[in-house]
């Protein structure tokens, strides 16, 4: 299997509208309601999660999806 870019960056934050609101104003990445981060390479989520979700484990803060090519 070949990774070809980053599908995804989930993480945990104590108020992530508040996160969500930085990433868009100081570099250009819209992690609000649609959470993608279109780029060159293509579409990337990038979603602040509140710190209490029960989306994943509490022992783990984030999760990363990458991307790969059919083997």
């Amino acid at each position: 299997m070949l990774v070809t870019g980053v599908g995804g960056l989930f993480f945990c934050s104590r108020n992530p509208d508040a996160r969500a609101r930085w990433y868009r104003e100081h570099l250009g990445i819209d992690a609000g309601d649609d959470a993608v981060w279109h780029q060159d390479a293509g579409m990337t989520v990038f979603a602040p999660f509140a710190a209490d979700t029960d989306d994943f484990p509490p022992e783990q803060p984030f999760m990363l999806n990458l991307r790969v090519a059919d083997a």
